[in-house]
């Protein structure tokens, strides 16, 4: 009787210290960054914390998401023809009809990436939701956009159930770098 009461304590005892190693995992993996993917449009690349999400084309305009599945974050490249051709435009025009029109909600402020000047500012998108985005003018006729919508932006919109706090977010999915990562090629 006394070997069987050692066999069945010794296996309950690996049973809790399995238990207790699938939790920490899950701590460790919740509390980590996503591997980047490279995600590429129009000639320029830049690398974001996730899985691609979707690829569209509509009504002209191409666009590369990525999802953060762990702060359920999205980041996006997209292109958009804003003249027709023949027809030139300059950023500083295209802003203040995006103002007029509600889309910009903070400061805007000059950046040069890859080559190419362009504007960082806090941008209203389609749905309602706020994000950061860099707009960058890439031809006579045409915008590049990049843009970073938090996690914790969309929980607070209804979209989506995980709610972080908003500092570990920011760590988790490095905005800053996403930007930095633009590049030609």
């Amino acid at each position: 009787m006394k070997p069987i009461l050692i066999g069945c304590g010794a296996l309950a005892g690996l049973g809790v210290l399995s238990g207790v190693a699938i939790v920490a995992v899950i701590f460790y993996l919740g509390a980590t960054a996503e591997s980047k993917t490279t995600i590429t449009l129009a000639g320029y690349s830049v690398d974001a914390p996730g899985k691609i999400a979707d690829r569209s084309s509509k009504a002209s305009v191409k666009s590369v998401g990525v999802l953060h599945r762990r702060t359920n974050s999205e980041f996006a490249i997209s292109t958009k023809p804003v003249a027709i051709q023949g027809q030139d435009f300059e950023l500083d025009q295209l802003i203040a009809m995006m103002k007029r029109q509600g889309a910009i909600v903070g400061q805007t402020r000059p950046v040069s990436r890859a080559g190419l000047d362009g504007l960082h500012l806090s941008l209203r998108q389609l749905n309602g939701l706020e994000s950061e985005a860099e707009l960058y003018k890439i031809s006579d006729q045409e915008i590049m956009l990049l843009t970073y919508v938090s996690g914790n932006v969309k929980h607070d919109a209804g979209l989506g159930k995980l709610d972080r706090d908003p500092e570990k977010t920011k760590e988790l999915d490095e905005p800053d770098a996403f930007f930095a990562s633009l590049r030609k090629g």
